[in-house]
């Protein structure tokens, strides 16, 4: 996974992909490991985009989506068994950043959120892209 892995300590960390973008602040300076997990560090299968980890090995899982809600869910859900430290207990955040969240589905992503909190320890975020997030 090193060839997939990026450090840095940069205080705005951008991902972009196809026009949608996450924006994570990093005030403090803290070294982070910015991982591609699309096609490098997972190569098949169903995967999110990227994995961000700050120096408390928080784990932060990335999709950027176009409106495919639940297709994004599956593949945060995937990357968390197959790259999480501990994919049950641990601490860690996912986001679905997408072009657009249609308010009708409000109802499914409140029953994500409960599922990815209960399974995996995890708050699940789906926003409209721009997003930012504090690391």
């Amino acid at each position: 996974m090193e060839e997939c892995t990026e450090e840095t300590n940069n205080p705005i960390i951008v991902l972009e992909e196809k026009g949608k973008k996450m924006t994570f602040i990093n005030e403090h300076r803290q070294t982070v490991r910015k991982i591609k997990v699309d096609g490098c560090a997972i190569k098949k299968g169903i995967r999110c985009d990227w994995l961000v980890i700050n120096e408390a090995d928080c784990e932060h899982f990335v999709e950027l989506k176009g409106s495919d809600l639940r297709h994004a869910c599956e593949q945060l859900r995937e990357s968390i068994i197959q790259l999480s430290k501990n994919a049950y207990k641990s601490v860690k955040f996912a986001f679905a950043i997408a072009g657009k969240v249609s308010p009708k589905l409000r109802t499914s992503i409140q029953v994500e959120q409960a599922k990815f909190k209960k399974r995996y320890n995890c708050k699940l975020e789906v926003k409209n892209t721009p997003f930012t997030s504090n690391l």
